[in-house]
């Protein structure tokens, strides 16, 4: 009997942390199909329509490189192309951020924090909703909290030559992967480079001892040369191999970012922008939402969090993880916000920064099981109650908005619409606009097809529907022989009517498909029969 406890205490860990991801899971996979897809996640679903080469070059003239659209392909192949098949793989993605999460802390710290983390992580509001959604969110997030564990095994960890060889190796692939599945990614490697900078400043302590001439200097045999420390051999080979990896997205990736520079449709940054980072990742509201007793909350968390995390840093081994923690999760919003500022275009949105949002999760663990340490108890479990309960709002609110998009308020319940329509009858229906085409293709039979109507934009979603591949209304005669009877939907734009005028048809039945969360309307359905 004794055998058994021993062993039921040995795996202690491992149980909690089994129990950690199904809550996980079951939070995810209770709503993941509840709302239909919105305009990011209908773009994923169609362009894997398309052949692997088709893919690199609609990627090559959108806004995101091709490796998870690649991924998302090959997953599609073998479970399917409906909205859970395609957001389960996100899921999937989500439970390996928490595991992986859960190894990097438990490297770091203890097994306690790192349990406390993957709880934290767990009711997640930003993990939970972009692992219920088909991007690419949750795949950079993971693969982000790989390449931060890389780093410190080959970096800063004491192994053996084999050991950090193969740590080195797994750091190229990560953030090799990381780069070709998303741009922002790459505030990963930029927040260790700032890292190990300060780190090896900090080290030899150089600052003190010599003047920046003088240790700026490089000298073949001046090994005390910060250039000497920062650019070692290995670090600088291995951002020279993921380098030479990226060149063939090089192109591409300047001619992306001359259209940003250009035109773009996130919203200019304000004073309001990282607060509302902040109340995003605490309830999944926006900050001009968390007025009240939810501010007093947020600073909280907060003021005692960072008192917490300030008592232990006379411990230096605690002092130097911390900082890798708060690189990851400060330095990023911090590039991003100087990056957005006037008079470039902004490109601050929360789930960029998901990955940092994830570090920020393991932060807070941290600050909870120190204050517990420190016979704070009091303060550990206010602490842990306040963002639990911060989280249950946020959870809570992922639930009441899955029909319309958090992000820029797109309409999302366009399943319903189209099934509407298909049950009254199997004949074609005209979608006006490639934001409302590609989320109604995705519900699209061979019976009931959804056609384009309109003007294709110029970047990469209109590339696609330009293909042959899109049925398109570009002459109504054909169109017109083939169908008798037909639907036609469009956005309800303030009783604007954007709908192709049909000499030959009337226009009958006129609908209104209405929010199921505020009972305005969405869109407007126009039954055409022959005169």
């Amino acid at each position: 009997m004794s055998k058994i406890f021993s062993k039921i205490r040995k795996w202690r860990a491992s149980f909690v942390l089994l129990a950690i991801l199904s809550s996980f899971l079951a939070i995810v996979f209770s709503t993941i199909s509840k709302a239909s897809i919105w305009f990011d996640e209908a773009f994923s679903a169609y362009i894997i329509r398309f052949s692997f080469a088709d893919i690199w070059h609609y990627t090559s003239v959108d806004v995101h490189p091709p490796l998870y659209y690649f991924c998302l392909k090959i997953w599609s192949l073998f479970f399917g192309k409906s909205d859970l098949a395609l957001r389960s793989m996100s899921a999937v993605f989500g439970v390996l951020t928490i595991l992986a999460a859960y190894l990097l802390v438990k490297r770091l710290f203890n097994k306690k924090i790192a349990l406390i983390s993957s709880g934290l992580l767990a009711i997640s509001p930003m993990l939970i909703r972009y692992s219920q959604e088909a991007r690419m969110y949750t795949m950079v997030a993971f693969l982000g909290v790989v390449a931060v564990r890389a780093f410190y095994e080959g970096w800063m960890a004491k192994n053996d030559t084999k050991i950090i060889k193969r740590w080195r190796f797994i750091y190229v692939l990560a953030v090799c992967l990381g780069i070709w599945t998303q741009y922002l990614y790459g505030l990963i490697p930029v927040s260790l480079w700032i890292y190990r900078g300060f780190s090896v400043c900090r080290r030899r302590e150089l600052e003190r001892k010599k003047t920046w001439f003088q240790f700026l200097r490089i000298r073949k045999n001046q090994k005390n040369s910060i250039f000497y420390d920062f650019f070692s051999e290995s670090w600088f080979k291995t951002h020279l191999i993921i380098a030479i990896l990226y060149l063939p997205w090089i192109p591409f990736f300047i001619a992306q970012t001359a259209y940003v520079k250009e035109k773009f449709w996130i919203p200019a940054i304000d004073f309001s922008t990282i607060p509302n980072m902040i109340s995003n990742f605490l309830f999944y509201l926006d900050v001009n939402k968390t007025n009240g007793w939810l501010s007093i909350v947020a600073v909280s968390i907060i003021v005692i969090a960072f008192f917490a995390i300030k008592r232990e840093l006379k411990n230096k081994v605690f002092e130097k993880n911390i900082q890798l923690i708060l690189s990851i999760a400060i330095i990023p919003v911090i590039v991003l916000y100087v990056a957005s500022l006037p008079p470039l275009s902004s490109i601050f949105v929360d789930r960029y920064l998901l990955m940092a949002e994830i570090f920020i999760s393991i932060a807070l663990a941290v600050a909870i099981y120190y204050n517990y340490k420190n016979k704070k108890i009091f303060m550990s479990l206010l602490l842990g109650i306040l963002v639990a309960i911060s989280h249950s709002i946020g959870v809570f609110q992922i639930d009441l908005q899955r029909g319309v998009s958090k992000n820029d308020g797109e309409i999302t319940e366009i399943r319903q619409a189209i099934e509407q329509i298909r049950n009254e009858n199997k004949y074609a229906t005209i979608a006006v606009g490639d934001f409302l085409y590609y989320s109604a293709a995705q519900y699209s039979t061979s019976d009931s097809k959804v056609w384009f109507y309109g003007e294709a934009p110029i970047y990469g979603s209109g590339d696609m529907i330009r293909s042959d591949f899109t049925p398109k209304i570009e002459k109504y005669v054909s169109f017109l022989k083939e169908n008798k009877e037909f639907y036609v939907i469009e956005k309800y734009i303030n009783n604007e009517d954007t709908a192709p005028s049909f000499d030959k048809y009337k226009l009958s039945n006129e609908e209104f498909y209405n929010n199921s969360i505020d009972g305005k309307p969405l869109y407007r359905i126009f039954k055409c029969v022959v005169k």
